[in-house]
């Protein structure tokens, strides 16, 4: 008996107060999405990904995928540097603040 194979691989990196997933997506991982997570309205710690994708590109074999997937997470740089590109220096500077106010406040009340 052969066990099923996960839909995606997820890893997850921090960078500047920043927790970046990136995603390996599909049964053959060709497509790369990597995401923030960020802390929504009811102070709930979550990423979402229908609104706060930052890179999503389908490549044509799973090594080239595998190899920005890696890239991503080895150099998490050039993710902050697509998060702003794409919503400015205040969103980010926000979203860290918010994220640290959430796992502070999560250390206390444990």
């Amino acid at each position: 008996m052969t066990s099923k194979r996960p839909r995606h691989l997820i890893a997850k990196v921090h960078h500047n107060g920043i927790i970046y997933g990136i995603k390996l997506h599909g049964i053959n991982r060709k497509r790369v999405i990597a995401y923030y997570t960020y802390v929504d309205a009811t102070g709930g710690y979550s990423p979402n990904l229908d609104s706060k994708v930052i890179y999503d590109e389908t490549f044509d074999h799973s090594k080239q995928a595998r190899e920005k997937g890696n890239d991503f997470y080895l150099n998490p740089q050039k993710l902050e540097k697509i998060f702003i590109d794409k919503y400015g220096f205040e969103h980010i500077e926000e979203t860290a603040k918010k994220v640290a106010e959430y796992w502070e406040r999560r250390s206390k009340s444990e």
